[in-house]
């Protein structure tokens, strides 16, 4: 389709967590049909397109700390119903993952990062032109399937 490689994006959120000897927990947080929050997993997670924001403690003192719960809300509020549901070209990995950096700040001191977020898809897009309502329905099926059996959403999963 005109494309060396179209990817899947995700972020990598690293907790403070006294009681591991590292007292990191890295977690993968990503938007496919349903938000997937997972712990890191090295031997599969890594991948070369990969970009390091810089977050100096400054930055964390200037927005008084922040909870992966808050993290998440603050997205959340934003994008209304949008945050849970996910369309291939409008509402899809990208938006999630620009909206969680954005609405935390992030971007502010990362703007580069924009670029990197957004690939142009516009071509893959008219080419595919007529797919996306089927698209769309699969991706609410396999949405409305996984909430049947794993549960009835993101913060009942997390307990938060």
């Amino acid at each position: 389709m005109g494309f060396d490689e179209v990817f899947h994006l995700y972020i990598r959120v690293d907790l403070n967590n006294p009681n591991v000897p590292n007292g990191v927990t890295s977690i993968r947080v990503e938007k496919n049909h349903v938000i997937n929050i997972s712990l890191w997993n090295p031997s599969k997670d890594e991948v070369p397109n990969k970009m390091n924001l810089v977050m100096p403690n400054e930055f964390w003192n200037s927005i008084g700390g922040l909870t992966l719960r808050q993290f998440l809300l603050n997205a959340q509020n934003v994008m209304g119903q949008n945050y849970f549901t996910y369309d291939a070209f409008t509402n899809n990995c990208q938006v999630y993952i620009y909206q969680l950096l954005q609405q935390n700040k992030i971007l502010d001191i990362n703007p580069q990062a924009k670029t990197f977020i957004f690939q142009d898809v516009s071509t893959l897009a008219n080419e595919l032109k007529g797919t996306s309502s089927i698209a769309s329905k699969l991706t609410n099926l396999a949405s409305i399937g996984d909430t049947l059996i794993y549960g009835q959403g993101l913060y009942h999963n997390l307990g938060i």
